[in-house]
């Protein structure tokens, strides 16, 4: 991803792995997905003010989850 955010898509592979932005936003959903997964089971151990709530909502949502 990090190819990407300097250089956009590349069909050419040269400077980001990322052909298109469609394939960027594939791995950016499913790094968000996996972080949203691995936060659930901490829920109830962490003190929070609403934005982890809100967050792991949407990214549910966005999942269809």
């Amino acid at each position: 991803m990090h190819g990407y955010q300097y250089h956009g898509p590349d069909p050419g592979g040269e400077l980001s792995k990322y052909a298109t932005r469609e394939d960027a936003a594939a791995d950016i959903a499913a790094a968000a997905q996996e972080a949203a997964r691995r936060v659930e089971p901490l829920r109830g151990r962490i003190k929070r003010g609403g934005g982890l709530e809100r967050a792991l909502e949407e990214v549910g949502r966005a999942s269809g989850r």
